[in-house]
């Protein structure tokens, strides 16, 4: 009986700490990834990167930024008009809470992962990588330290995390 009182209880502190260990995980690895092409960036740095590499990199990197914009919506809003089932399902998200996910979404550490493994005989590879990471380190900066006035701007508030912590305060009441 006992058990059985509490395993709501034991269901969730389980998740909480599932997740937080996934979450450390992933700062683990992702340092980990920064580390090794920070290691590389001296010596990609010192080669043929010019003041038109780094302009060029800027420029892939406000592309970048765009492309998403350009994915994110259509590939929010089309499936929705093409499936009713969607649409029931799923409702229709508002165009700021697509802004938020087209703001939020870039890291970059399997694209860093991905340049590092280009083999060292391919010409331009230092170009490549450094351009990588501009865009990397770029969006990570840009929209990562940009990301809560954005919300805040826009207005949005999650519900999911208002549960959660709901629901946390329930199983420390108990």
């Amino acid at each position: 009986l006992y058990l059985g009182h509490n395993a709501p209880r034991a269901g969730f502190m389980t998740r909480l700490q599932e997740t937080a260990v996934w979450r450390s995980m992933d700062v683990l690895l992702e340092s980990l990834v920064f580390a090794l092409i920070g290691l590389q960036l001296k010596a990609v740095v010192g080669g043929d990167v010019t003041w038109a590499v780094v302009g060029a990199s800027v420029v892939v990197l406000v592309v970048t930024i765009l492309v998403r914009f350009a994915w994110v919506f259509p590939g929010t809003y089309i499936p929705r008009l093409l499936s009713k089932r969607i649409r029931t399902r799923e409702g229709n998200p508002g165009w700021r809470s697509v802004t938020i996910i087209g703001w939020a979404g870039m890291r970059g550490v399997v694209s860093l992962a991905a340049a590092a493994a280009i083999p060292h005989t391919i010409p331009g590879r230092d170009v490549v990588i450094f351009c990588t990471f501009v865009v990397t380190v770029g969006t990570l900066l840009l929209q990562g330290l940009s990301l809560p006035w954005v919300i805040r701007k826009l207005g949005v508030r999650g519900s999911e995390q208002q549960q959660d912590a709901l629901a946390e305060a329930q199983v420390q009441y108990r």
